[in-house]
């Protein structure tokens, strides 16, 4: 029997390749609880997963749904496994982060405990039953948190070493700190960017734009053909004609340099890495529009702070260095003179004349068929 072909490739498929920017907090904690669970798999014993969002610190609403959905990937593995190790531990910096998890989750598993940093640090014996410990982490200006939680991750003593699976989240706006970061593997890095910059061309929402003409219409297109009608069989009239052609020109530059006025334009940006495919930078193009994010460069490392910028720049750059393209090409056009012929108000003589010319080189094409047609006719009955 003849083999199965493989299916074709499609364009939907660049989301499996490249990933997705999230489009809320949920999509997120997917793509994280997604990414834990597959390097988990992999044999990662040390993970970061790293999500900078305001929102995100600011409400414990959101945090508690971000940790509970990261989390459930593993808790759902470990249920009904029937080892020594079968659950998950979530450790909080205190016990108003504890309680606000208790208040808001929608679920509590059996395979979930929840613990403080003090509290886990001094119960060293009940660590045997965890597979894997999520620890949130403490704010940036909580050092004795800080220092609770470095002292477990980095005890003098090896032997007191954790030997579970750690998973670190840090939800603040800055890197975590304190903590030795080079033994970690970012399975899960999100990080929102606003960019403003300054863009060349118009393009602007629907509210913003300014209605122009278009090229040929208006009472100064309708002005100059008039004009260059009366003017068909008048030869002592060139002048008139030279300077009807002058502004059609102009008009018709101004026409394509419409819209090119340079404004702020503000939109967003986003650095995503999740394991195991590599760091990703988004860019939405067009904020005006109701587009996706796309793909703006590709990285198999964390990018810097200078290579964020660069490849910002270059995709905002790109999409609209095609557009101002265009309109160069159609200046170029008409200052040299590769557009007459074409027809348009502006041409006036011009075009009525290739007009003219066309149709009778049509009906004296059609005459010779037609003349040919005979003789064949007349042949065969010979």
């Amino acid at each position: 029997p003849t083999p199965a072909r493989p299916a074709a490739y499609a364009l939907s498929d660049d989301a499996d390749i490249f990933g997705a920017a999230p489009s809320s907090v949920v999509d997120a904690a997917d793509d994280a609880g997604a990414a834990i669970l597959a390097a988990m798999l992999g044999g990662r014993r040390r993970m970061l997963v790293d999500v900078r969002d305001a929102d995100l610190a600011a409400d414990p609403r959101l945090l508690t749904q971000f940790v509970e959905l990261a989390i459930l990937p593993v808790a759902a593995g470990l249920e009904g496994l029937n080892a020594d190790r079968n659950r998950a531990q979530i450790v909080f910096p205190g016990t108003a982060g504890l309680l606000d998890y208790r208040a808001q989750a929608l679920s509590a598993p059996d395979v979930v405990a929840l613990s403080t940093l003090d509290f886990f640090g001094n119960a060293t014996p009940n660590r045997g039953r965890d597979a894997l410990v999520l620890f949130v982490a403490p704010p940036p200006d909580d050092a004795e948190a800080l220092e609770a939680l470095r002292q477990i991750l980095e005890p003098q003593d090896p032997n007191e070493a954790l030997q579970q699976v750690v998973v670190l989240l840090n939800y603040h706006m800055i890197p975590l700190q304190g903590i030795d970061l080079a033994k970690y593997k970012t399975v899960y890095h999100l990080r929102l960017l606003s960019v403003h910059y300054v863009s060349k061309l118009g393009r602007q929402s629907s509210s913003q734009s300014t209605p122009t003409t278009p090229l040929g219409e208006g009472p100064e297109a309708e002005a100059n053909v008039n004009d260059d009608d009366v003017n068909d069989d008048e030869d002592d009239n060139d002048d008139d004609d030279n300077d009807d052609d002058d502004e059609a020109l102009e008009a018709a530059m101004a026409h394509a340099n419409a819209g090119t006025t340079a404004h702020e334009v503000s939109t967003r940006a986003m650095v995503i890495r999740a394991y195991p495919r590599p760091w990703h930078i988004f860019v939405d193009t067009d904020p005006a529009a109701a587009a996706d994010f796309e793909v703006a460069a590709t990285f198999d490392r964390e990018p810097s702070p200078a290579e964020i910028n660069a490849s910002i720049v270059e995709c905002i750059e790109g999409s609209e260095a095609e557009e101002e393209l265009v309109a160069q090409q159609m200046q170029a056009a008409l200052e040299a003179g590769q557009l007459e012929g074409i027809g348009g108000p502006w041409l006036g003589e011009d075009a009525e004349g290739s007009r003219g010319e066309g149709e009778e080189e049509e009906d004296g094409s059609e005459g010779d068929d037609d003349a040919g047609t005979r003789d064949a006719g007349t042949s065969g009955e010979e």
